[in-house]
């Protein structure tokens, strides 16, 4: 029987293992830990979401671009019931590229800019089947239709989605439609046979955008989307993104997180600590037998 002493080789590489281990592990151990054991997984009484967009609108003004963001705060407080809130914030950018977002500063205000202010905030109670808004953020399986384009997110690509603060690691459920006056990316996640929309973004070409479903909801939207378009604001793209809430999915992709963290969020640190501890390994076997 062949009997090996340990020696400083290897224990050197039991600790470089051990510490690549915890490395690659820590993400995933440390989400499941903080978040997904203790927040819902279902759309129920208490569940709320929390989105950022940034409005479809510039103006300029004596060399001020103007722009306008929201904060679009949605939750559960009955079967089918919901309480909704909107926050409209004007963006004043004196610099080319003077604004930012990002989902880095979360669960901080995203939007960074020369000045933001708040222009108005609704909120408003309604039912799931009387909201056309919520019929976007949350579909059934049956889809819907926006500006007359069918959208069903069951015909969507199905990718992971990595790493994405409070979500975790869930399936992505994402397509891309265009015509000839709108063109629309769409990212859903599933909460239990009801989809959610996590990201979207829009070009609308012409004033008939699909924003519509944000003024047919606030009254304080469609009286504020009137005047812009009176005043002739400029149409440009926009977006609405998922950026907090307490309700993530059951169904998560633990299995390629684990690949992801190790093949590109901490690339190289995991195989150059490997290599060291495979060649440790090797010279301590040699020295110990």
């Amino acid at each position: 029987m062949i009997r090996i002493k340990l020696n400083p080789y290897i224990w050197a590489s039991i600790i470089l293992f051990s510490i690549t281990f915890i490395i690659v592990f820590f993400p995933v151990a440390n989400y499941f830990l903080s978040k997904y054991v203790r927040f819902k997984h279902i759309i129920e009484k208490g569940s709320y979401f929390i989105y950022y967009g940034l409005l479809p609108w510039t103006e300029e003004f004596q060399n001020i671009t103007c722009m306008y963001c929201y904060r679009l705060y949605i939750e559960n407080v009955g079967e089918n019931a919901f309480l909704l809130n909107i926050t409209v914030y004007l963006i004043e950018i004196k610099d080319e590229g003077g604004m930012r977002f990002s989902t880095k500063s979360y669960p901080s205000f995203p939007f960074e800019a020369d000045s933001i202010r708040i222009l108005f905030s609704e909120t408003i109670n309604t039912a799931w089947g009387n909201s056309s808004l919520l019929k976007f953020i949350m579909p059934m399986e049956e889809g819907f239709e926006i500006n007359g384009l069918r959208i069903d997110p069951n015909e969507f690509k199905i990718l992971p989605l990595y790493d994405f603060d409070f979500l975790g690691f869930p399936k992505c459920y994402t397509r891309r439609f265009s015509q000839p006056s709108l063109e629309i990316d769409l990212e859903y996640i599933m909460l239990d046979e009801i989809y959610l929309i996590r990201f979207m973004r829009i070009i609308p070409f012409h004033n008939n955008s699909c924003w519509t479903f944000l003024s047919d909801q606030f009254t304080s939207v469609d009286v504020f989307t009137k005047d812009l378009l009176k005043r002739g604001a400029n149409i440009n793209m926009g977006f609405l993104i998922l950026y907090d809430g307490n309700t993530v999915p059951r169904e998560q992709n633990w299995f390629d997180a684990i690949w992801y963290i190790f093949g590109f969020m901490v690339f190289p640190i995991p195989i150059v600590l490997m290599a060291v501890a495979v060649i440790s390994l090797i010279l301590g076997i040699r020295q110990g037998l």
